[in-house]
This record gives C-alpha cells, structure tokens and sequence, in this order.
C-alpha cells in the first residue's frame, strides 16, 4: 500500500488557499491568472485522487476479501439452524396434535355427562310425574360443551415459519373442484384395453400421432 505524504498535500493545499485570499481580480491578466490557477488545482485534485488511488483499492480488495469471509461463516450458520427450527416445528406440531387431541377427550367426556345429566334430570322428572317436563328434556339436546386446553409449549424467540397445509379427514367429502383425474391410470388403461372397459365420466378415443 503507497504511502500518502500528508505534509506534501498540506502544503501545496495551505498554498493554494493562501494564493486564492490574496488573489485580486482587477484587470484582464489578473483574470487570466486566476483562471490559470483554478486550472493548476485540478491538478493538485488529480495527483491527490492518484496518490490515494493505491490506496483505495487495496482498501475494496480487502473489503471484499473480509466481506467474503464473514459470509462464508454466516452461511455456516444456517444449515444447524434450520435443522433446529425444523425440529422445534416437529415438537411444537406433535404437541398441538396432542392438545387437540386431549381437548377432544375432554369435550367428549364433559358432553356425556351433560347428557347424562339430562337424562337423569328426565328420569327424575318423569318419576315425579313432570311427564312434559321428562320429555322436553329428553326432545332437546344438551348444550354443546366447549373446552379449552391451553398450549404448553414454550414461547419462543425463534421465529419458525408457519404454511397453511391439509389433510384429508373423508376423500368423501371433498368438493369435486379439488379431486384431480388420474391421467396415468386412465392412459394405462386405455392402452391395455381400448374401449373394451368403460369408465363412468370417461370416453376413450384414438387420436394420430
């Protein structure tokens, strides 16, 4: 790296702003002088710009060199990272399945002892003689039960990134717009049968290749 002799500039810049408040413009070749002068410090700027020039660029080298090594230890980084929070994901979505799951055991034991309290309650009234009272109670439903089970999975500072998915609980169920046609099956099967075998919803044809 070039060294910059600092007391070399300083000078010539203590020497042009000492030239320039003295300087007075009172005639053409005073004028000419002044202009020749500002052309002079475009120099002095060329030869500072060339004397830090070395400089310079030895600096972007370095920087980028230092720059490529520190990505290079930040992206070491993310692969333990992202197996940790794939981890993380894993436990809190197995917990969640848990929760859910005890919820719903909880909500299915808490609704058959509303219905058994019903019942009872009909028996009791229909013991009593409250034949109307006894058959309301046995016409009409018990209350829906909510239950909540509150998460216990830690909160956590890890931001782990949430998609919406799904499952199929009954292919039954599904709208038609979300089935798709099996077109390899159907393929395999027009070429071992022709229109030998029909399937419902389905016209096989041939077409020229």
């Amino acid at each position: 790296m070039a060294v910059i002799d600092d007391k070399k500039l300083a000078t010539k810049e203590a020497d042009a702003m000492n030239f320039a408040t003295a300087l007075v413009i009172s005639d053409n070749e005073t004028y000419t002088k002044a202009d020749q002068f500002c052309v002079a410090l475009k120099g002095l700027e060329k030869e500072i710009i060339g004397d830090f020039a070395e400089s310079k660029s030895a600096a972007s080298l370095a920087h980028k060199t230092i720059c490529a090594q520190e990505k290079a230890h930040l992206d070491k980084c993310v692969p333990p990272r992202t197996l940790i929070k794939q981890k993380m994901s894993a436990y809190a979505d197995a917990q969640e399945q848990l929760r859910r799951e005890e919820e719903d055991r909880q909500r299915i034991e808490a609704q058959k002892r509303a219905d058994d309290e019903a019942l009872e309650a009909a028996q009791l009234a229909q013991a009593a003689g409250r034949t109307e009272e006894a058959a309301a109670l046995l016409e009409s439903p018990a209350p829906a039960v909510t239950v909540f089970v509150p998460k216990t999975t830690p909160k956590a500072s890890t931001v782990l990134r949430k998609i919406w998915a799904f499952r199929v609980v009954n292919a039954n169920l599904v709208p038609r717009q979300y089935l798709m046609i099996d077109e390899p099956a159907l393929r395999k099967q027009a070429a071992a049968t022709g229109n030998a075998v029909q399937v419902p919803g389905i016209e096989f044809y041939q077409k020229a290749i």
